[in-house]
């Protein structure tokens, strides 16, 4: 890893395309982030996902595996900029 990661619980949304998700943040990272999503995401698939006491964020989602029924652990690369933990 490029990066270290940094723990980051809490909620955010998620917009696929015209359609708005809740979703669960778990840590993140200047280059991108894992949270807990409730349908599944394919790889290459571009988002936005708006955090918290942040603004929103386009990215790009790496990899999607199943956890639990409706529940998805995903992991995303930020396409524009980066987020720091001064963001938080």
């Amino acid at each position: 890893r490029a990066y270290l990661r940094f723990f980051l619980r809490g909620k955010g949304i998620l917009q696929r395309k015209d359609k708005y998700l809740g979703v669960l943040t778990a840590d993140a990272s200047r280059q991108g982030l894992k949270f807990l999503s409730p349908v599944q995401l394919l790889p290459k698939e571009r988002c936005r996902i708006r955090l918290p006491k942040t603004k929103e964020f386009q990215i790009e989602i790496v990899r999607c595996r199943r956890v639990s029924e409706g529940c998805y652990e995903c992991g995303a690369m930020f396409v524009l900029g980066t987020m720091s933990a001064d963001e938080d």
